[in-house]
């Protein structure tokens, strides 16, 4: 089948993802990839609206395609300019744009499944928040060279912060929500280093985060388990 899209259209898609290895959906409505990370910590559900798009054939039975090297694939993306041209046969997947092709390989559908969400993870409300404040704590993990995110609402107040265990650095919002705590590891900023504009984040005591995010063409839903302390061998 052949699609062609602009390659910023594109772009925002797969910076969305997050593993190495899924397979991509495509049915009338457009792409979508379900994967969790090779860690089983990030749940991603990342849909692709055909409307971004300027070619779209008649899909009448979905149709997967198994991407097994997610960076390589951007790259190649990232060699075209403007529109780029998407041939999918069953072993292959070719780009095309002017006076560039390129061929990638297509893994076997038997290598990349499906992830399925992750069971009892709902939330009745969600906070609206600017991404720019989680952009902020993320500059001060990386001052830090933190190792967690501690989440906490208290009486109408979210506080974030960032800490290495021995110094830290706080941030705080008024918000309209449950109070509860929470810690994120490493994944919660490899998040919101995609994320731009609004996004809606929920969050229970020692419970997974799940945050939403909307963009013109994309759709996202991250779902992300809580930091789990290592735990120290023993001699």
């Amino acid at each position: 089948m052949d699609f062609e899209i602009e390659v910023s259209n594109l772009l925002d898609f797969l910076e969305k993802i997050k593993s190495d290895e899924y397979l991509i959906q495509a049915d009338s409505s457009g792409w979508r990839v379900s994967a969790m990370d090779t860690t089983q910590v990030l749940y991603q559900n990342v849909f692709l609206d055909r409307g971004a798009f300027q070619k779209y054939p008649q899909v009448e039975k979905e149709l997967e395609i198994p991407i097994e090297k997610h960076q390589k694939f951007v790259k190649l993306v990232k060699r075209f300019k403007s529109k780029i041209q998407l041939l999918v046969g069953d072993k292959y997947l070719v780009m095309s744009g002017p006076g560039s092709e390129a061929y990638m390989v297509l893994a076997s559908k038997g290598i990349v499944t499906i992830a399925s969400v992750p069971k009892k993870v709902s939330f009745e409300t969600f906070m609206k928040l600017k991404s720019d404040f989680f952009h902020e704590a993320i500059g001060d993990y990386d001052l830090l060279e933190a190792n967690v995110f501690n989440l906490q609402v208290n009486n109408g107040e979210l506080t974030v912060t960032t800490t290495d265990n021995i110094n830290r650095c706080i941030r705080k919002e008024k918000v309209e929500y449950p109070d509860g705590s929470s810690k994120y590891g490493e994944y919660f900023k490899e998040i919101f280093n995609v994320l731009s504009g609004d996004v809606d984040i929920a969050f229970k005591t020692d419970f997974p985060v799940m945050v939403k995010h909307n963009s013109k063409f994309v759709k996202t839903v991250y779902i992300l388990a809580p930091f789990v302390e290592p735990v120290e061998e023993k001699k």
